[in-house]
């Protein structure tokens, strides 16, 4: 039987993100102004695609985009 594999990206929420050890490690090198624990609490909730929308999260396409490449090589891991 053929297993469906998932892979992570920008719209998954950031609090799903950091708790998978390579995705955190990701979102430092590309994100780093978005990962302080208070801000987590915050809008942890939300996708980077969707706080990209938000006046306090400037963060380009280009950005997102090569946020989605980095992340779409992970696969999510079903525990």
């Amino acid at each position: 039987d053929a297993a469906y594999v998932k892979y992570y990206s920008t719209e998954w929420s950031y609090e799903e993100l950091v708790k998978n050890g390579e995705t955190k490690k990701v979102l430092v090198e590309t994100l780093p102004m978005m990962l302080p624990e208070p801000m987590i609490e915050k809008v942890g909730d939300k996708s980077p695609r969707e706080l990209s929308h938000m006046p306090f999260f400037p963060v380009s396409a280009d950005v997102l985009n090569k946020l989605d490449e980095l992340l779409g090589k992970i696969k999510v891991s079903i525990e």
